[in-house]
């Protein structure tokens, strides 16, 4: 019950996302802005991302990619698929990991205070570095 309600959340915001873009003019209504605005200037859709790869593959991969980054691993559930780390700068990060079938998989990057104020430069490397690692297996 709870993946279900997960994979439902994850699809909508992916939805609300494709009518933010497609509706570029009324941007400002937008929930996802209007909610996160204040926080941050980050989008959330930018924490998100799929991987055409088995859950497990993504999951060891991830765990990888946090080591080379020289961050700190501090507790992992690989059964619900939750990693919580240590960055260098001494930011927490919840990290999900959410299988939707055999061959995809979503990663979800979430600073541990809810404060989306993590370094761009960190997200977009953490999903280079795992996407690199899953195409040399």
């Amino acid at each position: 019950m709870r993946k279900n309600i997960i994979r439902y959340l994850i699809l909508f915001l992916f939805f609300i996302n494709f009518f933010q873009s497609s509706n570029a003019q009324d941007t400002d209504s937008s929930l996802v802005n209007l909610y996160f605005r204040a926080r941050s200037s980050q989008n959330l859709l930018d924490h998100l991302k799929a991987f055409d790869a088995s859950y497990m593959e993504v999951y060891i991969n991830t765990i990888a990619v946090l080591s080379d980054l020289n961050t700190k691993v501090l507790s992992f559930n690989s059964e619900k698929g939750h990693i919580n780390a240590r960055l260098s700068e001494d930011k927490e990060v919840f990290i999900i990991i959410l299988p939707v079938n055999q061959k995809l998989t979503y990663i979800r990057v979430t600073p541990s205070n809810g404060e989306y104020d993590l370094s761009q430069e960190f997200v977009s490397s953490f999903f280079t570095k795992v996407q690199s690692k899953l195409k040399k297996q």
